[in-house]
Parts: structure tokens; sequence; C-alpha cells
């Protein structure tokens, strides 16, 4: 089995305390990125795909903050990606480790890195070359204790950005936005006007 962590932190403070401060004070920041991250084309896809034009705005967005909590139901498609979360590890020797989850937004770890410092492993692949053989075995060996089966139930996970990050006003005016739009289309289109 490969080892992937390219995520993987060191947090620069040895206090948990400290840590999680730090990251409750990029919430406000990192709910407003994933607000401006849906765009129309993400409503658009969630609101027709899941048959949803013909609800109430109100409805769509509750639907669509339901969602984001469960995407791994099955049940919806195309929904908006905006989760942030970190999984923290702390030692027994002080240090606290990390994994971030980042919805491949670079706007989320730049809220994050002024935080930490770069702890990432991969065994499948050569050691950097900016990091010593005694700095990668011993990235190795730590990720190997920290992640005894999966990040979650090894460590404390701590959730920066969920649909429930949302005043469920917030998707609705976004929501409203768009099925004007998608409705005129639809007129459109059945009365056969191109």
């Amino acid at each position: 089995m490969s080892t992937k962590l390219y995520e993987g932190i060191k947090f620069k403070s040895n206090n948990i305390r400290e840590v999680l401060d730090q990251l409750i004070s990029i919430k406000d920041k990192a709910k407003q990125i994933a607000l401006d991250s849906i765009k129309d084309k993400d409503l658009d896809l969630f609101i027709n795909c899941n048959k949803l034009l013909e609800k109430d705005p109100f409805d769509i967005s509750r639907e669509m903050l339901t969602a984001m909590d469960n995407t791994h139901s099955g049940i919806w498609r195309f929904v908006p990606n905006i989760h942030f979360s970190v999984v923290i590890y702390p030692t027994v020797e002080g240090d606290i480790y990390g994994y971030y989850f980042d919805s491949n937004k670079k706007e989320y770890r730049d809220l994050l890195e002024p935080f930490y410092t770069d702890f990432h492993y991969q065994n499948q692949s050569d050691r950097p070359d900016d990091i010593s053989n005694e700095e990668w075995d011993f990235r190795c060996a730590k990720w190997d204790e920290l992640l005894e089966d999966r990040f979650k139930e090894t460590g404390l996970s701590y959730e920066i950005v969920t649909g429930e990050s949302f005043d469920i006003w917030e998707i609705e005016d976004k929501v409203k936005s768009i099925i004007g739009i998608l409705k005129r289309d639809k007129t459109i289109e059945d009365l056969g006007i191109k």
C-alpha cells in the first residue's frame, strides 16, 4: 500500500488551545471563500440535475445545504464541494500535527498556511531534495504512529466550513438569482424560440 500524505502539516504552536484559536480565526474568511466559490453554473447543475426547478428557492437552498453535508449519500448530484476541515494529532512529545481537507481550494490553504510548516510524506516516490534522509525517515515513522487506521478516527477533527456554516438566506439569495434565469430559459425552450 502506498502512503500519500500531501497535506500533512506540523503546527508551529505546541499549544492545542492556540491551534484551535487559529482555526477559529479563519472560519469567517473561509466561509466567505466557500460562498463566493458557488458559481451560477454550480447552482444550475445542482437544480437541474436534481430536478428542483419547480421548488421554492428556500426549499432548494435547504436541499443544497443538506446535500453539502451528505455528499456521500448518493441522493444528490452535482453538489458544490465547499468543505474545509483539519484533523489534529497532538503527541505526547508536545508537537501538534495535522492533515487538512480543503475541497481543492488554494484560498483555504492560504488562510491556514501561517500556522504550520510542511510535513507531507509519500512512500511511493523519491524523497524531495530539500528534505534530508533523516527528516524523511522521521516523517515516515511519525505518520505511521499517528495514523493507525483512518484520518478522522485517530485525530481530532475540526470542521472549518460545511453546509451548516451558512445561513440559509445567504444561499437563498444565490438560488433566487439563478432560478429566474433558469425558468426564463425553460419558457423560451418550451416555446421553441431560438
